[in-house]
This record gives C-alpha cells, structure tokens and sequence, in this order.
C-alpha cells in the first residue's frame, strides 16, 4: 500500500515514515507540496495504478498549506479516499469545521501514535478487500510516485 505524506518538519516526518513502513507500506514523502508530483497541471495520479492509497499532510507548511494542497487535489479529482491532516496548532474554528465537513481526519500533534497505527491498519484491511482501480494508461511508464522518479 502506497501512502503519501507531505510535512515540512524533518524530525515528524522521519518518524511518520517509520510508522507507515513498520506497517508494510511503501511510502513517498516531500517537505512541501510543492515538490509533488500532484502539484503539476494535470495529476498524473489517474493513469497510475500505484496512485497513494492514503495521504496526510501537515496543515500549516509555507507556500502552501495542507487545505490549500487538498483543494487542489479534489479539483482534479484525486481518487484517494484516505486522507488526513495534521498540526501542532490548535484549529480555528473555520478550519475545523472544513476539515469535518470533508470527512478528512485530523492529527493533533504530538500523535496519539495508536490512532494513527489504528487508521493505518483500518485502510490496509479495506484496501485488501478491494480489487486494484482499473488502469487503462499503465503501458509501461513509470508511475511519478516512485522513489526513484522522485526521490525524497
């Protein structure tokens, strides 16, 4: 299972990586939302069939913040169903109510580390129930999700 995380904080991200691949996934981490491979004009995540099973951003990054990324991605209707915040600030009231009317979950910093392993080990159950998402563009291109297309 494939899981995107984008977190601007090196030392979080480290750590967040180490949860996910304790767990057997494969993960693709940037500092910025920026530097993914999404942020381009048109997601190429539709012709891949690696697209990210799960994504969690930070919410408060420069540039760009993790609403902000989001946003974007539902507006090139990214396919990935799992998908949560996170912050080591407090939400604003505006935010909150985004985010819950979303149906995204959020991570208040420091993680409750059980919450987290137990979203991971609820998508990784549903993912194995589910049949791969059909891939009529797969050919023999490499996916942009891949380490080595766009390493870390």
């Amino acid at each position: 299972m494939k899981v995107l995380i984008i977190e601007d904080d090196r030392q979080v991200l480290s750590l967040l990586k180490r949860i996910f691949q304790d767990r057997g996934c494969d993960v693709v981490a940037y500092s910025t939302p920026v530097s993914c491979p999404c942020n381009i004009a048109v997601c190429p995540c539709p012709m891949y069939p690696d697209c990210p099973s799960m994504i969690l951003t930070d919410l408060d990054m420069p540039i760009e913040n993790g609403l902000q990324f989001l946003n974007r991605l539902d507006e090139k209707k990214c396919r990935c169903k799992h998908v949560a915040l996170m912050s080591g600030k407090c939400l604003n009231e505006s935010d909150a109510m985004r985010i819950a009317a979303s149906g995204r979950l959020f991570f208040q910093k420091p993680f409750d580390l059980a919450r987290i392993q137990s979203w991971i080990d609820v998508v990784m159950q549903e993912c194995v129930q589910k049949a791969p998402l059909n891939n009529p563009a797969s050919g023999s291109q490499e996916s942009p999700y891949s380490a080595q297309s766009f390493p870390v």
